[in-house]
């Protein structure tokens, strides 16, 4: 009347594939939104080049220019020789410079230019006007 079963105390290899098949997919799409997208990067950069170059004016007791050149992707920071001298052109010493080519399909078509007073105080250059 009563069948005798017997039942496997285990998992078999096809088991085992399929569980490891699943974690990678899992993991796979884990790791892509773990990694922060390009774009957060550069804005990152962007607003620490930026700072950086306001504490360069303040520290120096110099205005400091920080323009963006489009075809190079580029921001550089050049600091004015004398403290007497508030304009964006381009002359001065360059102290820094971020290349924006390194942060993947990042990419602007503005030119524009700030200008870091003494003070820490920002000041609007008109488009192009410090390009070298």
């Amino acid at each position: 009347m009563y069948r005798n079963r017997t039942f496997n105390q285990g998992v078999t290899i096809i088991e085992v594939v399929i569980v490891l098949g699943i974690l990678g997919v899992l993991m796979s799409i884990g790791a892509m939104n773990a990694r922060p997208p390009a774009e957060r990067l550069a804005a990152n950069a962007v607003q620490s080049f930026v700072q950086q170059s306001r504490f360069e004016a303040v520290r120096s007791n110099r205005p400091v220019v920080v323009s963006y050149a489009p075809e190079s992707r580029s921001l550089t920071a050049r600091r004015s020789a004398s403290s007497t001298v508030v304009t964006c052109t381009a002359g001065g010493t360059v102290t820094r410079t971020l290349n924006l080519s390194e942060f993947g399909g990042v990419t602007s078509d503005a030119d524009f230019s700030l200008l870091w007073l003494p003070t820490g105080q920002a000041r609007a250059c008109p488009a192009g006007s410090a390009r070298s």
